[in-house]
């Protein structure tokens, strides 16, 4: 096998390991079986088991349909990212607070309330 190629095989590999993985983990994070995911997005067990298998690689607007569902990005569903969401200004604003009001606090006070956040995120995952 030549080099180039070899290493192409090996991302491919690699990709696919993540995104079956992180399918079946995001899928039992929600609690849901196979079943249940199939019925959610409109195709059969049998074919979501493939995803999940390795078997099938979902195209773009499936990738683009799992990371919307779980409210995830793309990137960690192919495993190139272990965050699994990004924070952006949209993210942001459908907190539905005025996040201007934290530009008068001390470094303290940002820090509180960030530690505050980060315990609440937590016991929101544990539920």
């Amino acid at each position: 096998m030549l080099p180039h190629c070899k290493k192409k095989f090996i991302i491919k590999a690699k990709k696919g390991y993540y995104m079956k993985t992180r399918l079946k983990e995001l899928r039992i994070e929600r609690g849901l079986t196979q079943q249940q995911l199939a019925d959610e997005i409109k195709c059969t067990r049998q074919a979501y088991s493939r995803y999940e298998l390795g078997e099938r690689e979902p195209d773009y607007e499936t990738l683009i349909m799992f990371a919307n569902f779980y409210d995830v990005t793309t990137d960690y569903i192919l495993g190139l990212s272990d965050k699994k969401n990004d924070i952006t200004p949209e993210r942001l604003d459908n907190l539905g607070y005025d996040l201007t009001a934290l530009e008068n606090l001390s470094d303290n006070d940002i820090e509180t309330i960030r530690n505050t956040i980060r315990v609440l995120v937590e016991n929101l995952k544990k539920k």
